[in-house]
């Protein structure tokens, strides 16, 4: 796949914008602000109570935080260390955190990190000539349950966050009104919070 933008391999990518047409290469910082309006784009405003300060390096997984605790509504994305000299990590890693962004939240269900993995693995370009979350069954269970809604319901995520701006605060039996082939177990499913899925890692 080839990418929309330009983007320095330099090793510190991630603030460094290097001289491209007239206005430089993008940054993480500025692919943060293209795919956040993209996922607003396709599924509906993000919670602007919320104030995204940015992006950081630090640690083994990547993830959302709150700077100053939740009650401040500051959020950050940290991108695992691995991620620092590596563009192709940094921008899978940066895709499925943003989707993280639309709402934030410490706990999030099935549906919503099936979103995140899927536009993970859209915007990923290749990381590395593997899947990051082969060996990851949860994640890819999330992104097959979250398939299954769309090939019932394919515009499902725009309307579900017309009805609660949060996905992973929906009830099955928002998801189930959206069309009556969804199964009971299906919409059980996407609402389970995905740190709860009891499948096994093979990492």
């Amino acid at each position: 796949m080839t990418r929309m933008f330009s983007i320095s391999d330099n090793p510190v990518h991630g603030f460094n914008s290097q001289p491209h047409s007239k206005h430089g290469t993008y940054t993480l910082t500025t692919v943060l602000g293209l795919w956040l309006h993209e996922l607003e784009e396709r599924y509906g405003q993000r919670n602007m109570e919320y104030t995204i300060l940015g992006i950081e390096f630090g640690g083994a997984v990547p993830h959302v935080w709150y700077p100053g605790g939740r009650d401040r509504k500051h959020v950050a994305i940290r991108l695992a260390d691995v991620a620092r000299e590596n563009i192709a990590e940094a921008l899978f890693e940066l895709a499925h955190e943003t989707v993280h962004l639309l709402n934030p939240t410490d706990n999030a269900t099935v549906i919503e990190e099936g979103l995140a993995v899927d536009f993970s693995h859209e915007k990923s370009y290749g990381v590395d000539g593997h899947d990051k979350f082969a060996h990851q069954k949860d994640y890819l269970y999330c992104e097959a349950k979250l398939k299954e809604l769309l090939s019932i319901s394919p515009d499902a995520i725009m309307r579900l966050r017309k009805i609660q701006p949060s996905l992973s605060a929906l009830t099955p039996a928002m998801i189930r009104s959206l069309d009556s082939r969804i199964s009971a177990d299906l919409a059980e499913c996407l609402c389970k919070p995905k740190n709860d899925l009891s499948l096994d890692d093979d990492s």
